[in-house]
């Protein structure tokens, strides 16, 4: 599901800078920002590297589950996963480009100041790919962990703004109808050891 809330957001932040500057090609690649090697990720320069940075889950102590029927019987739905994302996105431009790395960071701040949440009511699509709801909220980073952030993606600095979205996820269905299949594997590979038992007795 992380992969498809972050795609959504990146068609729909290519789609805001295209009108906002009049482009035909996307300006948001979602990718890593340096490879393994240590070299950038990405070998096209003039563009915004959208990038997942961190991953932990918000727990909800009163979360409780709701029974649910299948052709397999009764089972607990877990509650909905709230997840916190920390994501970055990086002007990778030409030096002579500085000032084009900072309109589009700019335009990047102003798409999530005009629209920080996504939402099922104003992103429909959202509906389709078991989520709820993101909300994006600029994080401040201080001076320290500016510099953990960039010895950790092995990178030198570029123009950037770090979000954390607060992402709800409901509950994928195929993967409970998935676990409901191993359930009743699993009750019938139980139910032929015991008649098995029984005959050898």
């Amino acid at each position: 599901m992380i992969d498809e809330a972050l795609h959504i957001v990146s068609e729909q932040l290519n789609q805001f800078l295209k009108l906002r500057f009049d482009l035909t090609e996307n300006m948001v690649t979602l990718s890593y920002v340096v490879n393994q090697d240590g070299s950038v990720a990405k070998d096209e320069k003039n563009k915004i590297i959208f990038s997942l940075l961190d991953i932990s889950e918000e727990v909800y102590t009163n979360g409780s589950g709701q029974y649910r029927n299948t052709p397999n019987g009764e089972y607990i739905a877990r509650p909905n996963m709230h997840l916190n994302l920390q994501v970055g996105f990086f002007a990778y431009f030409n030096p002579s480009n500085y000032n084009e790395a900072l309109k589009f960071v700019s335009a990047v701040i102003q798409f999530f100041h005009s629209k920080p949440a996504f939402t099922q009511q104003n992103t429909p699509i959202l509906s389709d790919r078991g989520i709820e709801k993101l909300q994006f909220e600029m994080v401040h980073l201080d001076s320290n962990t500016k510099n953990n952030l960039w010895a950790t993606l092995g990178a030198k600095y570029m123009p950037s703004v770090v979000y954390r979205v607060r992402a709800v996820l409901v509950e994928d269905a195929s993967a409970q109808g998935y676990l409901e299949t191993i359930r009743t594997m699993e009750i019938d590979m139980e139910i032929q050891q015991s008649n098995q038992t029984r005959k050898s007795s």
